[in-house]
């Protein structure tokens, strides 16, 4: 049987050693304003974060910085394949191997 706890630890380390810590660097214009957003959202749709929780609302907004930098990472990477894919299919069609 499967140990769930050692699946999560695994993932844990999986994530980290792929993508480090995205917290170390200094958030972006961009990201403020995305924190910002997602704020007011949060508060008008009723999920709004008491003064009591203020450590905890930073907490969401680094969660949220990070997944909007991994997403970006993640995304910047899938477009590099697919270029690299095209370029060597072009390659292939220039050399006669297959029709593009």
């Amino acid at each position: 049987m499967v140990n769930i706890l050692d699946v999560i630890a695994q993932l844990k380390t999986d994530l980290w050693s792929k993508y480090g810590n995205v917290l170390d660097e200094k958030y972006t214009q961009q990201e403020i304003h995305m924190t910002y957003y997602l704020s007011t959202l949060m508060e008008r749709s009723g999920h709004g974060i008491s003064i009591d929780y203020k450590y905890t609302e930073q907490a969401a907004q680094a969660a949220f910085i990070a997944g909007l930098r991994i997403g970006g990472m993640d995304a910047e990477e899938r477009a590099n394949t697919i270029v690299a894919s095209r370029i060597e299919d072009a390659i292939s069609a220039l050399r006669g191997e297959h029709d593009v």
